[in-house]
């Protein structure tokens, strides 16, 4: 088996993401592009792969949840977690407004992606995005 590298360096950008308060490893994997196999393979983890499990049947349940993928990202954020909590502490308590302004970028470089998600941008669509970034 080939390692999924790619898999892995997501993984390790949503586990730098989940070490700031505030910010979502799940809006990495929407920008990464991994949010709906990420979504699949939870989803089989209490479903298909649950089922296969309580049969005995591990490499069928291996399979069902996509095992190499989910290994591969979890291998990931438990290595960002493990190499940068420290360091990202740091910055926090140093220089807060430049590691935030950068995970606001983050955060707004997934709207445009959203909104290719989005049927039918009327008035009303725009109203609401509206209302929505002045409550946040």
């Amino acid at each position: 088996m080939n390692w999924p590298w790619s898999v892995t360096a997501k993984g390790f950008a949503m586990g730098v993401a989940d070490l700031v308060p505030g910010v979502s490893g799940g809006t990495v994997a929407f920008i990464a592009g991994i949010y709906d196999p990420l979504l699949n393979s939870l989803s089989a983890l209490s479903g298909e792969g649950f089922k296969a499990l309580t049969r005995g049947k591990f490499g069928e349940a291996w399979k069902a949840i996509n095992g190499p993928f989910l290994l591969a990202l979890v291998l990931g954020i438990g290595a960002a977690i493990a190499s940068l909590a420290s360091p990202l502490h740091w910055l926090l308590e140093h220089e807060p407004t430049l590691l935030r302004a950068f995970f606001v970028g983050l955060v707004a470089t997934s709207v445009p992606l959203m909104a290719k998600h989005v049927k039918g941008w009327g008035l009303d669509t725009w109203v609401w995005a509206a209302i929505g970034c002045a409550v946040a």
